[in-house]
């Protein structure tokens, strides 16, 4: 319990350093009048994925008084303020201050690309309020695993815009690999941080790498292996990102 409770309060300090205050009450506040009002204005599943992504005392705040049989409630941006200050006991304007910048909050805090997937289930009305920077331009919810994007290049592109177009999608491939490889990391560092004896890599990391077992060891053999597959992929990604076409008749220029 103490541990689960450095966590969330790991949590609610980085919500009171995105909203400006010292006050570690005020950023709870906040940050439970957010969870339960963007919460209610979501669907069941959309509920259980982003409940899944927060740790686990703030995970039964988010839980704490959801009706899943009368949800979404169907409210506009103006509401939502409402709710956020009488929940929080703070003026609307102020609600409206604090409502993207505990988005951009979490944003730092949960797996990457979860604040697009989140966005996209609000109506457009309601998503440009919460939205961190209150920004409106989301890409549509996609079903399969989340990639990151690859920045541009800044030398001159590659003279073939096929063998372009192949690396990127290498390295988009890497880049979700190191996602899937680094969450799994931090499950299996939990579970092993629970005492959990025969703790196991959930099935994001199994299908990236076989699960070994070997006794003595200071951590669980599926942890270490986590911690060193996802510096392989590092590894690899680096290499990749310093090879390619040649440009100006040089070769190994960094593209991205």
């Amino acid at each position: 319990m103490a541990r689960a409770e450095r966590t969330a309060l790991g949590w609610i300090d980085t919500v009171a350093k995105s909203v400006g205050t010292g006050d570690r009450a005020y950023a709870f506040r906040v940050l439970r009048a957010w969870l339960h009002a963007v919460r209610d204005r979501l669907e069941v599943d959309g509920t259980a994925h982003i409940g899944g992504q927060l740790p686990i005392l703030l995970r039964g705040i988010w839980y704490d008084g959801w009706r899943p049989a009368v949800v979404p409630v169907k409210f506009g941006p103006e509401q939502l303020v409402t709710m956020v200050a009488d929940d929080a006991g703070v003026a609307p304007d102020e609600a409206r201050r604090v409502i993207p910048l505990v988005t951009a909050a979490l944003d730092r805090r949960w797996a990457p690309g979860q604040t697009e997937h989140l966005l996209t289930q609000l109506p457009t009305s309601v998503r440009g309020l919460v939205a961190p920077g209150h920004r409106t331009s989301v890409a549509p919810a996609r079903s399969g695993p989340t990639t990151l994007p690859v920045p541009a290049a800044t030398s001159s592109p590659p003279s073939s815009s096929t063998g372009s177009t192949e690396r990127v999608a290498a390295l988009e491939h890497t880049l979700a690999g190191v996602v899937d490889a680094l969450s799994a990391l931090v499950q299996a560092l939990e579970n092993a941080s629970l005492g959990t004896a025969d703790a196991q890599v959930p099935q994001a990391y199994r299908v990236l790498t076989a699960p070994t077992t070997e006794p003595g060891t200071a951590v669980p053999r599926t942890v270490a292996d986590a911690a060193h597959h996802a510096r392989r992929i590092l590894t690899s990604l680096e290499d990749s990102s310093s090879s390619g076409p040649a440009r100006d008749g040089t070769a190994g220029q960094p593209g991205t």
